[in-house]
């Protein structure tokens, strides 16, 4: 799935992890999969890689770019 892609999916599925401070306390189990995530309360999409996460884009950035 292209990355413009698994944005409008999460967008407009909600998929959210638990608010946390850092990127470190995102959880790392499960599937590599993009998730909608509230990261020291900025809103953004975060994939994980190879037991890191990697930021995608903001909530703000898929706004202006939809």
């Amino acid at each position: 799935m292209a990355r413009d892609e698994l944005k409008t999916e999460l967008f407009m599925h909600r998929r959210f992890l638990k608010p946390v401070e850092t990127v470190d306390e995102l959880p790392v189990g499960g599937p590599r999969e993009g998730f909608l995530c509230f990261v020291n309360s900025e809103c953004a999409i975060y994939e994980l890689v190879d037991g890191k996460w990697f930021k995608l884009a903001s909530a703000d950035e898929s706004a202006e770019n939809s």
